[in-house]
């Protein structure tokens, strides 16, 4: 049996204005049921790449095809997408029963047909109890179902998502997380979310493409993100981390920096002697006793501490300014301003030369 086509794919997809590149060369394919975000800073190209696909902005060039058909040079009622934006974006003076079905109508279902859809889209969103009802009468999560019931009742070949939690407070943004992806996960919809949140776009995606300046720099599963960035920038916008500014000296090499000589992580190819950046993780370094016996050691104090309710975070300052983030148990308790010794394995490090993980 042949291989079926991508549901999206785009091909060196760019976006200009007046010489000035918003999307530089983006290219990504997704299979059927496949959930991606696009994740990054404010003015990183997200929106735009959304945009076009969706059929609101124009490429400068490049392709974009929904299941093997070219799909640029349509508008954007003639592409199959659906979507849900930030502000839901509800017709005011319509019932819930009236915006769920509204793209049926355009298309012109028959009336009976409409009515029986309109149902079933709002059970499955659990909205069904409200189609007597106008928008300004429901709640910010019952507008986000209601949106999301007009996207899914039209059937789309694509689900387009742009930041639709951003207006939920926390707890019921978790809980709409939660929900949304389990039903698109039920019902097989290829999905692409935009948001500037990592903690989302890790939590519900297969896959991230964090970007940055128009470009993707990494696309990835969100674990391979967090565990294996390829950049020094991905590396600091996925979850937090330490960073330590110094150089690669010597036979073997060792990694000097202020506040000590590091042993050398194992790298993809042989690294070079010069400046580096020696990168942490949080959960990879550990409070030093007298009884530890880790590679690497650095000693300073408690300059700050967070409690999580799960886990605390503590950060410690050495005598050279440099900082340690480092996650300990909730447990653990140091007074700020205590004296403290960490340490850490080398396998849980990695080295970055010229922003590229070595």
């Amino acid at each position: 049996m042949p291989d079926l086509p991508y549901d999206l794919e785009l091909i060196a997809v760019s976006k200009s204005y007046d010489e000035n590149a918003v999307v530089n060369d983006v290219s990504f394919a997704m299979k059927k049921g496949e959930f991606l975000s696009l994740l990054g800073p404010s003015g990183c190209g997200k929106t735009t790449t959304l945009s076009m696909i969706a059929g609101f902005e124009t490429p400068t060039r490049g392709e974009i095809k929904i299941r093997n058909e070219r799909i640029d040079d349509r508008p954007p009622e003639r592409r199959n997408i659906g979507m849900v934006f930030q502000n839901y974006a509800l017709f005011p003076h319509m019932k819930v029963a009236e915006n769920i079905g509204f793209g049926l109508r355009m298309r012109g279902t028959p009336r009976a047909e409409i009515a029986q859809r309109v149902i079933e889209s709002a059970r499955l969103v659990k909205v069904e109890h409200l189609l007597d009802r106008l928008p300004r009468q429901l709640s910010g999560g019952q507008q986000q179902r209601v949106a999301l019931a007009r996207a899914l009742i039209v059937q789309p070949a694509l689900l387009l998502l742009d930041e639709p939690f951003g207006a939920l407070d926390r707890l019921l943004r978790e809980e709409m997380q939660i929900e949304v992806r389990s039903l698109l996960k039920r019902l097989g919809i290829t999905t692409v979310f935009v948001t500037h949140d990592q903690d989302e776009a890790l939590s519900m995606s297969d896959r991230v493409a964090v970007m940055f300046a128009g470009n993707i720099g990494q696309i990835d599963m969100p674990q391979a993100l967090y565990d294996s960035p390829r950049t020094e920038l991905v590396a600091g916008f996925i979850g937090k981390a330490t960073f330590i500014p110094g150089r690669l000296e010597g036979d073997p090499l060792r990694f000097v920096s202020p506040d000590g000589t590091f042993d050398v992580p194992a790298t993809h190819a042989p690294p070079s002697s010069g400046d580096a950046t020696y990168f942490l993780r949080p959960e990879a370094i550990r409070i030093a006793t007298n009884a530890s016996h880790y590679q690497n050691e650095v000693s300073g104090s408690v300059i700050a501490s967070t409690f999580f309710g799960d886990r605390k975070m503590i950060m410690v300052g050495t005598p050279s300014d440099q900082r340690f983030l480092v996650a300990v148990d909730r447990s653990t308790a140091l007074e700020i301003g205590a004296p403290v010794r960490i340490g850490w394995m080398t396998a849980h490090a990695a080295l970055f030369q010229g922003g590229l993980r070595q």
